[in-house]
């Protein structure tokens, strides 16, 4: 009896959340804002060295954007057979070489090859960060979620201007090191710390604000706008993510993939057609546009949560 309950004791600390277990998550979310940092800050410089204009460049985005989504969207048979922690593990010296490859391409044709394997590896991590993310904020029974999201906007933020620093005083080169050295980091930790998570099979959700239209040449006003949906954007996101998992506690790598398969087309229809609009209506139109659609969801979310 006294061995029995020890027993449960030790399963119940073991599976008990901890700090580590936060600060892994917030390093595995920082270490993918300071990729996109990186691939913000650096376009100019890659561009320049690759030799490509920006109609090539944006090809090899769209190419990107592509294979994010189809990424996300197979998360869901990935799980089925790897847990969280593996695919962390497997995926992030795969991003970190296809992200140096991106950095450092001479020509387009090296830049086309690494594009589409860093858009592959970017869905994988988020798809399953997200998806860990969400299970320990249900081990701790609240909310934490937002605030591993603030930890990639940081990410994003200071790895922006110092890519966009270093690329042009030291190299692209520079750049991707100091990536690589977040995503060492983030993986020891997620070596050291995170379980793999049992897959159980089971069965298999937006609101934001609309922000201001651009219809005014106002500086102040339109950086206020923007702003404003900037912040409805932060609540946006991962609401999303942590509301489709919570739906599908046995699977939620599976519902997040399920979710990113539905915003597959918009995701990357979207940029073409709303650039479409503004090129040939202007960007007031534009952003009307964008507030009709929004509120079109904000009523269907009403109906349907009834």
């Amino acid at each position: 009896m006294a061995r029995t309950q020890v027993g449960l004791h030790q399963m119940q600390v073991s599976r008990s959340p901890s700090s580590s277990h936060r600060r892994t998550l917030t390093a595995v979310f920082v270490a993918f804002g300071a990729s996109i940092g990186a691939l913000a800050g650096s376009m100019p410089s890659v561009m320049r060295n690759a030799g490509m204009d920006g109609e090539t460049f944006g090809l090899g985005l769209t190419l990107s954007t592509l294979m994010t989504v189809m990424a996300m969207s197979m998360g869901g048979r990935i799980a089925r057979h790897a847990s969280n922690r593996q695919v962390l593990l497997a995926v992030r010296p795969v991003f970190a070489v296809s992200l140096l490859a991106y950095l450092t391409s001479a020509s387009p044709i090296w830049f086309f090859v690494a594009i589409p394997l860093m858009g592959a590896c970017f869905g994988l991590t988020d798809l399953f960060m997200k998806a860990e993310a969400v299970a320990l904020e249900h081990d701790l029974n609240r909310p934490v979620f937002m605030a591993f999201h603030g930890a990639v906007s940081a990410g994003v933020g200071v790895m922006s201007v110092a890519a966009s620093f270093l690329s042009t005083a030291v190299g692209t080169l520079s750049v991707g090191l100091v990536v690589a050295a977040f995503f060492a980091v983030a993986w020891w930790m997620v070596l050291l710390h995170v379980a793999p998570r049992v897959f159980t099979t089971g069965s298999t959700a937006r609101i934001a604000g609309v922000g201001a239209l651009g219809a005014s040449s106002h500086y102040a006003f339109s950086v206020i706008s923007f702003a404003a949906v900037g912040f409805g954007l932060a609540l946006l996101v991962p609401c999303i993510f942590a509301l489709s998992a919570r739906l599908v506690p046995q699977n939620r790598a599976g519902a997040l993939s399920f979710i990113s398969l539905l915003t597959a087309a918009p995701r990357i229809l979207a940029p073409l057609a709303f650039g479409f609009v503004a090129a040939e209506f202007g960007t007031a139109l534009a952003f009307g546009l964008v507030a009709v659609c929004h509120v079109m969801a904000l009523l269907l979310v009403l109906a349907f949560g009834r």
